[in-house]
């Protein structure tokens, strides 16, 4: 079997070491299920990239990278590069992730040439065809339902609004993946809390940092990136951050050190108020063992069932008292921690939900 992987144009930093071009989760995620799609020698997997200058990332030799366009083409010379890519590849399967209008193309495009299309659901809103950015309606979402083979939802709540916009559609729950083995470990925290988002409004940053301003004794990391058409928003954020003495602020951190930052760190804390399930860096976070600090969000079994960290209910007072709880019961925490690589562990191995997705595709 022949799966070719459609890379969003924002995942150069993925593919080059020292660049500082933001991704999001979507992109991890395709990385990470490229990655281990290698270790099955029966599926030869390509990835399309744009054509990024430098290519110098960790386990290159796992992907066979197919360069497309370059970014300063236009539509008409992005779809015609794109067509010849697939037309020599002869994919049988095409796999995207996060809403766009090209997604309802791809659909489109792959029924006309007899490509399986999979089409991975990335937030809540794109289930109701709004996109993750702007909240704005995707006039031709319903082509992407009609014409997808596969739609793949993270939640209960994706699988519902896509079967009652469509019926028909041919919906599983796919959970995200990660790679136990790239986490790290340090005894050294040089931070009792960490945050890591996009620098967006509905992510709540100035929750963050009412609770670092509120604890003066504590020690906080925040890596909050640039999101454009935002900047207004973001210096205000990384003005008042760089104002808290104890908060070290971060705009870019490359991928791998991520997981360095989260080893020295003790607590995760999130405080938006709506994600396409946990974000990436959640569990992530989670596979290091530091408990969750959740301001609005309480998804699947991390909070009710393992009990691994904290459900605020929106209350900036529940939100104060769960984090001078978690720090200063070593008892409790220590118990978190574990539950919280638990949860990592036993839900949401990538070598797992990669085998999963396999028999998807060729049931």
């Amino acid at each position: 079997m022949k799966i070719a992987i459609i890379f969003p144009k924002d995942s150069e930093a993925l593919f080059d070491r020292n660049s500082t071009r933001t991704f999001g989760g979507a992109n991890v995620q395709l990385f990470m299920i490229a990655r281990e799609l290698a270790n099955h020698k029966d599926i030869a997997t390509f990835s399309l990239i744009p054509n990024y200058p430098v290519i110098d990332f960790d386990d290159a030799d796992k992907f066979s990278l197919v360069k497309t366009f370059n970014e300063s083409d236009s539509m008409p010379v992005k779809v015609l590069k794109y067509h010849r890519a697939i037309r020599r590849l002869k994919p049988d399967v095409i796999i995207q992730r996060g809403l766009t209008l090209e997604s309802c193309l791809f659909a489109v495009y792959c029924r006309l040439f007899g490509i399986k299309f999979v089409f991975m659901l990335a937030h809540d809103v794109e289930s109701e065809g709004r996109y993750q950015k702007n909240r704005s309606k995707c006039t031709l979402f319903f082509l992407l339902l009609k014409f997808t083979n596969l739609i793949i939802a993270q939640n209960e709540l994706e699988r519902d609004n896509v079967k009652k916009e469509q019926p028909s559609a041919c919906v599983a729950i796919l959970k995200k993946g990660l790679d136990i083995g790239k986490v790290r470990k340090s005894r050294n925290k040089d931070y009792d809390c960490i945050w890591i988002a996009r620098c967006e409004q509905w992510k709540n940053p100035e929750v963050f940092l009412d609770l670092a301003a509120a604890n003066p004794k504590f020690r906080f990391c925040m890596i909050c990136s640039k999101v454009a058409g935002h900047e207004v928003y973001f210096e205000e954020v990384r003005k008042r951050a760089r104002g808290i003495r104890n908060v070290t602020f971060f705009e870019f951190v490359k991928y791998d050190d991520v997981y360095t930052l989260l080893a020295k760190s003790r607590v995760f804390c999130i405080t938006s108020s709506f994600e396409g399930d946990w974000p990436m860096t959640v569990l992530e976070a989670t596979a290091t063992g530091l408990p969750v600090l959740s301001y609005k969000l309480n998804y699947g079994e991390l909070l009710n069932n393992y009990e691994a960290g904290y459900y605020c209910e929106g209350s900036m007072k529940l939100i104060y008292s769960y984090f001078t709880k978690l720090l200063t019961d070593s008892r409790m925490y220590h118990r978190k921690s574990n539950r919280a690589f638990s949860y990592a562990y036993d839900l949401h191995s990538i070598e797992s939900n990669v085998a999963a997705l396999i028999n998807l595709l060729i049931s």
